[in-house]
C-alpha cells in the first residue's frame, strides 16, 4: 500500500492519499484497510473518526484521499427560497464539526442581530427583507460562511 498523510496545522485538518491499495490479494485490495484517528485513550471513549474498518464493504480504493476535519462543514445548505409578501419564510444549515458550533446569519454581508441560531424565521416579509442571505459557521477550529441559493 502506498499512501500519504498531510497534517494541516492551521486547520487541524488530516488528509490520507492512497496511490496504491493493492494488498497482495486482487479480490479484495483495500477491503480489508483501516482508516481513522483516535485520542490516547482508545475507542473506550468513544473520542475516535473512523472511516473504513477491517471486514466493512467500503474499502479503500485507488487514488482515493480522506480528508478528517473538526472544523466545520455544511451537511444541508440552506435552500434557495422566494417568498410572497406578508409571508414567513425560514432558511435553515445543517452543519458539523467539532462542538460548540455557532451561527451568525447575515444579510447582505452585515450579521443580523440575535441570529445566532442553525435556522433563520422572517416574518411578515415584504420589500425590505430582498438580498443576499448568509450564515457564518463556526467552531474554535474555524469557520465557514454558506451563502444561501439564489
Amino acid at each position: 500500500m502506498t499512501f500519504e498523510a498531510t497534517l494541516f496545522e492551521a486547520s487541524g485538518e488530516i488528509l490520507f492519499q492512497y496511490l496504491d491499495v493493492i494488498s497482495g490479494d486482487p479480490s479484495n485490495n483495500g477491503a480489508r484497510s483501516t482508516v481513522g484517528i483516535r485520542d490516547t485513550a482508545g475507542q473506550t471513549n468513544g473520542r475516535n473518526l473512523q472511516w473504513s474498518h477491517y471486514g466493512q464493504p467500503r474499502g479503500i480504493t485507488n487514488f482515493q484521499a480522506i480528508r478528517f476535519s473538526a472544523g466545520p462543514g455544511i451537511t444541508t445548505q440552506p435552500a434557495s427560497t422566494t417568498a410572497r409578501c406578508g409571508t414567513n419564510v425560514t432558511l435553515t444549515v445543517v452543519a458539523s464539526g467539532a462542538a460548540p458550533l455557532s451561527y451568525q446569519w447575515r444579510f447582505n454581508a452585515t450579521p443580523i442581530n440575535g441570529a445566532t441560531t442553525s435556522s433563520l424565521t422572517l416574518s411578515n416579509v415584504n420589500c425590505a427583507h430582498s438580498g443576499t442571505y448568509s450564515v457564518l459557521v463556526s467552531n474554535s477550529v474555524g469557520r465557514l460562511s454558506v451563502p444561501t441559493p439564489s
